[in-house]
């Protein structure tokens, strides 16, 4: 088990007063078998309106926040501890089962629900060539998602500020750049054109010596699921399986399921974000910061 504190702020500095601003922030991590929350805390400054919890459809902790005055600034801070463990995945038996026995059955809601794909059919076509060589027939699932891993992260380059939020995979396919976002999309299309239940998650991870981690705020990656029911995590930016480093805030089938912020401001000019995300391990006295 690790432990972990982690600092998460998002600001704007507004050229112009906002008169009135909405957001939905997917900042509180989530519980589960793997991962316990010990502490967390959301700072807004200016103090809002209305700061109201909810759960969404994937059982994400979600936070609507109102601000009805004007306001020459916007400041969201999330801190938290977490304990975190890690499972070797592959050595769990439904893993080393022929991958085409993960495919969902005709009652399997959850399982249709993430091999649902909602590109075209010539992008599908795409993906599915692309993913096919790494899942032949029979291949133990653990065996081929790994391959699948460690593929897109040896022919997709890491550029910072090549895409956003908004570029469609089709370019991230045809340039064969992007960031993690962008790999975790290109990972969770390949499973979904096999049939596969994958699904997107939205968190933080430890940087990997060598590796191209979290650069900018915060990280991204995929996860599908075995047939035995239980989702596995893996690192296509970084070719590792998800483990204790990875710290998991939400879950989706997209990236716009469960962003880190989002909002509308009515006013106050064109403002970028300044985002600061600090990541420190419990037993480490040197934070790393993205």
């Amino acid at each position: 088990m690790t432990d972990w504190q982690i600092s998460h702020r998002t600001g704007y500095l507004y050229p112009t007063p906002a008169q009135r601003a909405l957001h939905l922030a997917w900042l509180k991590p989530r519980e589960t078998p793997a991962q316990t929350v010990r502490e967390y805390a959301l700072h807004c400054d200016p103090p809002p309106d209305t700061l109201r919890w909810h759960t969404d459809t994937y059982a994400n902790a979600y936070c609507f926040i109102e601000h009805l005055g004007a306001h020459t600034q916007f400041a969201l801070t999330s801190r938290f501890t977490v304990s975190c463990t890690a499972g070797d995945w592959r050595q769990q038996t439904a893993n080393q089962a022929p991958w085409e026995q993960a495919l969902p059955g005709p009652r399997d809601a959850e399982g249709y629900e993430f091999t649902l794909n909602e590109h075209p059919p010539e992008l599908l076509t795409r993906l599915l060539d692309y993913a096919r060589p790494s899942f032949p027939p029979g291949r133990p699932l653990g065996e081929a998602v790994l391959d699948l891993n460690s593929r897109i992260h040896a022919d997709f380059d890491y550029v910072t500020g090549a895409t956003d939020v908004t570029t469609p995979l089709k370019t991230v396919l045809d340039t064969r750049r992007g960031v993690c976002q962008d790999f975790a999309g290109v990972a969770t299309g390949c499973l979904r054109a096999l049939g596969l239940p994958a699904r997107y998650v939205s968190g933080y991870v430890e940087p990997v010596v060598g590796g191209q981690s979290a650069i900018g705020a915060s990280h991204a990656w995929a996860a599908v699921r075995n047939a035995a029911g239980h989702w596995l995590g893996f690192d296509p930016t970084n070719a590792v399986i998800a483990g204790d480093g990875h710290i998991v805030l939400a879950i989706g089938r997209r990236y716009t399921d469960c962003p880190p912020l989002k909002g509308i401001i009515y006013g106050g000019g064109s403002a970028a974000p300044e985002v600061a995300v600090e990541v420190i391990r419990c037993d480490s006295p040197n934070p790393t910061s993205a």
